[in-house]
């Protein structure tokens, strides 16, 4: 802060400007990206329940013509045996894809993955605060320079205003 405390002194360069803002940029992308995966792993932890299929009540007579070939030929006893089998081995594979849910919902740990992305996250702007602490430490040690060589430019002006002084008077005081 300049001495009033009115403004930033120095006025920052464009590259540290440029640095701060692209840091203002990622860490906004990082959490954009960070608030996406965190959606989308809700979406899928939500879409894995399945609605139950639709199920005809077996006890409701068919039009036979309504019915594939081969099975209106077949007498209603046969009929209800091959149902009975079509619906064991949709049960089967209702159990399959079950298991096979219960299984992936193990392997894919919703909390363990919001929480990698935390950390990695929360990596990522760490570096970026860091780089920026680093930079305002630069500018603070060039500022602390560049006073003091402003100061040793302007003690050689005076020596060299000094020195320059009395040659000019003792040349007034030949031509008198």
């Amino acid at each position: 802060m300049s001495p009033d405390g009115r403004r930033v002194w120095p006025r920052p360069s464009l590259t540290a400007r440029i640095v701060v803002w692209g840091g203002v940029a990622a860490a906004t992308a990082a959490a954009t990206a960070g608030a996406v995966i965190l959606g989308r792993a809700a979406a899928n932890a939500l879409a894995a329940d399945d609605p139950a299929p639709r199920r005809v009540d077996p006890r409701t007579p068919r039009d036979p013509a309504t019915l594939a070939p081969r099975f209106a030929e077949l007498d209603e006893d046969a009929r209800e045996a091959v149902r009975r089998r079509a619906r064991e081995r949709a049960r089967a594979q209702m159990q399959r894809d079950r298991a096979a849910r219960v299984r992936a919902a193990e392997r894919r740990n919703i909390v363990g993955d919001i929480t990698e992305s935390a950390v990695e996250l929360s990596g990522s702007l760490n570096s970026v605060a860091a780089a920026v602490d680093r930079a305002f430490g630069s500018f603070r040690s060039v500022a602390a320079q560049s006073s003091a060589i402003i100061a040793e430019f302007g003690a050689a002006a005076d020596l060299i205003r000094e020195t320059a002084r009395p040659r000019a008077a003792s040349d007034q005081d030949e031509q008198k």
